[in-house]
């Protein structure tokens, strides 16, 4: 039995995202030695780590995103944009000269406070 479904009725939208600037967690403290552990927190382009990696052993982290993290507005940073709301996992990203460079992978409201 096939499926049916409305692929060639959806109507496209393109939404406009930056690259978020990589931040730090600063809400981790000390770690058993009394030592301050800064974690890799949002923002962006996470290199060597891809969908479906174990996670490292070391725990350099609070939650590794893999890819690059996006935002509406690097103006703004906790304004929730098109790109939060609009953007599906699977969804084809192309950057400013329409060159595919890759797909939606996950979502995720923390570089929008709030979200």
């Amino acid at each position: 039995m096939s499926r049916k479904d409305n692929r060639a009725e959806l109507v496209q939208v393109s939404v406009r995202a930056f690259v978020a600037p990589p931040r730090i967690d600063h809400s981790v403290g000390a770690d058993a030695m009394g030592r301050f552990q800064p974690l890799p927190g949002n923002g962006g382009i996470t290199i060597g780590c891809h969908v479906g990696d174990p996670l490292p052993p070391y725990g350099v982290s609070d939650h590794l995103m893999p890819g690059a993290s996006l935002e509406a507005n690097p103006a703004a940073p906790g304004e929730v944009g098109a790109a939060h709301l609009l953007a599906c996992v699977g969804n084809d990203v192309f950057d400013a000269a329409g060159r595919f460079v890759g797909l939606v992978v996950g979502k995720r409201g923390g570089l929008a406070p709030g979200f």
